[in-house]
């Protein structure tokens, strides 16, 4: 596991976060774009399930969403590169590095939207192995007799 490191003088983070564009966070991207029908809306009104509620927030780093009319409002909006993302005319970079909520750099293999709603969100984890704590993993899972 990575060593977290602060700041000595406040004691604030000093650790990147690596997000990547999965399955869950894209359906989320989907559903708010089907709901605002390419007007600004409330994240409220775009009944997301509460795991693409907790990551919408997160498409901001492809720059696939914008906040309006300031950050605590929670009027958010899809954008000219989300829309171009949802039909399929663009790639984008599988994950995101970030530092205090602001994209350092872009890292792993562009995809498409294809690539997203094809691969299972477990996936696209890492430390999904290591989440697991001993339970079997998908290829046991999939190759258990009946």
């Amino acid at each position: 596991m990575k060593e977290k490191k602060y700041c000595q003088c406040c004691g604030a983070s000093m650790n990147t976060h690596t997000h990547s564009l999965t399955k869950g966070i894209v359906n989320g991207l989907r559903k708010f774009a089907e709901k605002s029908g390419g007007k600004p809306l409330n994240l409220k009104h775009a009944e997301l399930t509460r795991n693409e509620w907790d990551n919408f927030q997160k498409l901001k780093y492809w720059k696939l969403v914008v906040q309006t009319d300031g950050i605590k409002n929670g009027v958010w909006q899809v954008t000219d590169v989300g829309h171009q993302f949802l039909s399929g005319r663009i790639n984008l970079h599988k994950k995101q590095v970030t530092y205090r909520g602001k994209v350092m750099k872009s890292d792993g293999d562009l995809i498409t939207i294809k690539n997203v709603e094809v691969t299972p969100y477990f996936l696209h984890r890492d430390n999904y192995q290591e989440e697991m704590n001993g339970q079997k993993t998908f290829n046991e899972m999939i190759h258990m007799n009946p």
